[in-house]
């Protein structure tokens, strides 16, 4: 992947920007997330770079509800998604992005270490999601009218140009 930790705001620096083909633009922080966290489950997966993510709990907010408040317009049935730096973004159509929480903590309420996504982390809330789109270090959810998936970069970056 491209992007280097050292692109990717600090906890007490990071926001997530809500932008696009929404009503309400948001830029949102960690405490402002927090305030609206639900617990997510994410079981153990296998990862590309060779790690497993062991059981933990992760809070964060539904993508759900967080669209919901930057109110997307009629027309916006798709999202990209941006990691820190902006080389890694994972395409989406809306409704599967719906599926997805924002983790911005883990355990009890302890930031998500940096080296697992930290500040803040997508996972999909049941087994349909690749692992390319589990993006780690958001900062941007960008909803769109037409399809993203030609500005996509998070297949090829993470299995590599024969991916």
């Amino acid at each position: 992947m491209t992007t280097s930790l050292s692109d990717v705001p600090r906890q007490h620096e990071w926001t997530l920007a809500v932008t696009g083909a929404v009503e309400k633009p948001l830029e949102l922080d960690r405490e402002d997330l927090l305030e609206h966290a639900t617990a997510a489950t994410c079981d153990d997966f296998d990862c590309l770079e060779r790690r497993t993510a062991s059981e933990e709990t992760y809070h964060g907010v539904a993508l759900s509800s967080l669209l919901d408040w930057a109110r997307p317009t009629d027309d916006a049935d798709y999202a990209l998604v941006r990691a820190a730096g902006g080389d890694y973004a994972a395409g989406f159509e809306r409704d599967r992005l719906e599926t997805y929480v924002l983790a911005v903590a883990v355990d009890d309420a302890d930031p998500i270490p940096l080296y697992d996504g930290g500040p803040a982390r997508l996972f999909p809330t049941d087994d349909e999601g690749d692992c390319w789109q589990n993006v780690k270090w958001v900062t941007e959810v960008e909803l769109r009218v037409e399809d993203p998936f030609g500005e996509a970069t998070a297949r090829e970056l993470t299995l590599g140009s024969d991916g």
